[in-house]
């Protein structure tokens, strides 16, 4: 078991516990978050190694943009390297927008960004900004890490598919809430 697992499970629950109460959210944000967290799961289900599940803080550098979008970031125990549950290329942040068509338009808006980040070597935040797999189901947007391949992708690709299918798995987790970057 990695040593810093319990260190990092340990944080986020001392987070969670500091934080509980203070968003307010209610309504379809507690039901984004249930999406959000069935995602979570399903991706577990299948085997995704998706450890020190975080919401992304609103205004954070990775956070989406957009008012109101819920977004819980993890990291992929199964990828190399150091681990850093606030970057997508060493896991995966789930996205939930309001509408199929936003979270189409979201997709679209990575792209633009990764080109620009390709020509310019920076995204127009000034974050170095790495080419990524983004996988839209319904109103969920996933991004997951670019050494994420093959199988362990085919994994992501089916998990968010079942968990956008409707299932309500009850009252949405309390993660902390972390920074995220990009």
């Amino acid at each position: 078991m990695n040593a810093a697992r319990p260190r990092a499970a340990v944080l986020v629950v001392l987070f969670g516990v500091l934080t509980a109460g203070c968003s307010g959210a209610g309504g379809a944000q507690d039901a984004d978050r249930r999406t959000a967290a069935a995602v979570v799961s399903a991706l577990r289900d299948r085997g995704v190694a998706a450890a020190a599940p975080a919401w992304c803080a609103p205004g954070s550098p990775g956070a989406p943009i957009a008012p109101g979008v819920v977004a819980p970031t993890f990291h992929d125990e199964s990828l190399p390297g150091p681990q850093d549950p606030r970057r997508i290329a060493d896991g995966a942040v789930v996205e939930v927008l309001a509408t199929p068509e936003a979270a189409a338009a979201r997709r679209r808006q990575i792209a633009d960004q990764v080109r620009l980040a390709g020509e310019f070597g920076y995204d127009e935040g000034g974050q170095p900004l790495a080419l990524e797999h983004t996988l839209v189901a319904g109103r969920v947007v996933l991004r997951v890490a670019p050494d994420v391949r093959g199988e362990r992708l085919a994994a992501y690709r089916a998990g968010v598919q079942e968990a956008t299918g409707g299932a309500d798995r009850g009252p949405p987790p309390s993660w902390g809430t972390v920074e995220c970057l990009t």
